[in-house]
């Protein structure tokens, strides 16, 4: 579950800086994850003095394209997993398929010209994006060196273009998992709110427990499903209450109006819909099951929340799933019994023990960002004496 909240201000300049540097950055609205990145590189960067400027990926491709890719994700997760499967598999195998995605991708290319003419640096959370702005910078339209944040701990091929001048992954098991595909990547740590490193208030655990009607004892399982609601969200719950049965649940459903409903009647499980507190929830949680790997991973592992991988989405989900538990993040138990045992040890724990808590970079991406060309230091160098007299 991410947080959409962030205002976004996309023609505001920093009034003490004469000549800011300028990041253009293309996210996707596609499910929350790759605008949630977006929107916090934004927030960080203009609390750097940096003009940040953002725009959705899907707003410069055709009509068509917009509508598969923004309507088109959830009801092919849900209904046709097989489906979605192939299509993420043929996008890397298939040289015909991956000719078609590659055009539409050039079919955007126009519009991120016009937004990008002007940009010192430009910077993408979306796949699909990386691939229009690497062949702009590779055909030599495009000067400001890309920069590609990988929202996602698993690769995939669609994530590279040999016109981007860098990738950023937000944990060692993505940089090993990119050089599968022959590419480097930077470590850094996942653009998630600040609020999710800060100590829990004393009392706050049983002060949430108490508004959710929950025993302060009770062991809880937080289940999150994305902003979609998606995947065998409810063959989840079940199994896991088969596997603890003096456990209570509270499944995040996201925008999906009719999976909350269908939670209603059963006395171990309280089904929300969108929140925009999950900081607050997450201090109830004794373990968080996901089945996409998405950000409510990295918001969970910075807030030391142990985590459980299961009944992973097809795709890019399994992939995700994959890297987590070869890494240890987050084990993925493939049924009841071993999803069981995986809960008993998160129950043990309560918080990730500190090898694993710690495994992020101490390194903020809007750091490397602005250091990565000659340009940006030069323009971060003039600012210096200014911002020091703001």
């Amino acid at each position: 579950m991410v947080d959409d909240s962030f205002p976004l201000d996309m023609t505001t300049k920093n009034e003490h800086l004469t000549d800011p540097l300028r990041v253009v950055i293309v996210g996707a609205s596609v499910g929350a994850g790759h605008n949630y990145a977006a929107r916090e590189l934004q927030k960080r960067l203009r609390d750097k003095g940096v003009e940040a400027h953002y725009h959705d990926f899907l707003d410069s491709t055709p009509w068509l394209i917009h509508v598969l890719l923004r309507d088109g994700y959830g009801p092919c997760v849900n209904h046709f997993p097989w489906l979605f499967t192939i299509v993420m598999s043929a996008s890397e195998t298939n040289f015909i398929f991956h000719l078609v995605v590659m055009f539409c991708c050039w079919l955007s290319t126009w519009e991120i010209l016009v937004w990008t003419r002007e940009a010192d640096i430009v910077v993408t959370t979306y796949g699909l994006a990386s691939q229009s702005l690497g062949w702009l910078r590779l055909a030599g339209y495009l000067e400001a060196p890309v920069i590609s944040y990988l929202c996602d701990a698993g690769a995939h091929g669609l994530l590279f273009h040999k016109g981007v001048d860098l990738n950023i992954a937000p944990f060692s098991g993505t940089v090993s998992d990119c050089k599968r595909y022959g590419f480097e990547a930077i470590e850094a740590n996942p653009l998630v709110r600040e609020v999710f490193a800060l100590p829990v208030a004393s009392g706050k655990r049983d002060s949430m427990r108490r508004q959710l009607e929950i025993p302060a004892m009770d062991k809880i399982a937080l289940v999150c499903a994305g902003s979609l609601g998606l995947g065998r969200v409810s063959e989840m719950v079940k199994d896991l209450l088969k596997a603890k049965q003096d456990m209570k649940i509270i499944v995040l459903c996201g925008r999906n109006h009719t999976l909350q409903s269908s939670f209603r009647g059963e006395s171990r499980v309280v089904a929300m819909g969108w929140r925009d507190d999950l900081p607050d929830l997450l201090v109830t949680a004794d373990v968080v099951v996901h089945n996409a790997g998405g950000m409510v991973v990295w918001e969970s592992a910075i807030a030391k929340i142990p985590l459980i991988t299961y009944l992973a989405l097809p795709g890019q989900g399994q992939r995700n799933a994959g890297v987590l538990a070869e890494s240890s993040v987050s084990p993925w138990p493939r049924n009841i019994k071993e999803l069981a045992k995986e809960l008993e040890a998160a129950f043990k724990q309560t918080r990730l023990p500190p090898s694993l808590a710690n495994r992020f970079a101490d390194k903020d991406v809007t750091d490397i960002i602005l250091n990565w060309t000659k340009l940006a230091d030069a323009k971060m160098q003039r600012q210096i004496p200014i911002l020091a007299g703001a």
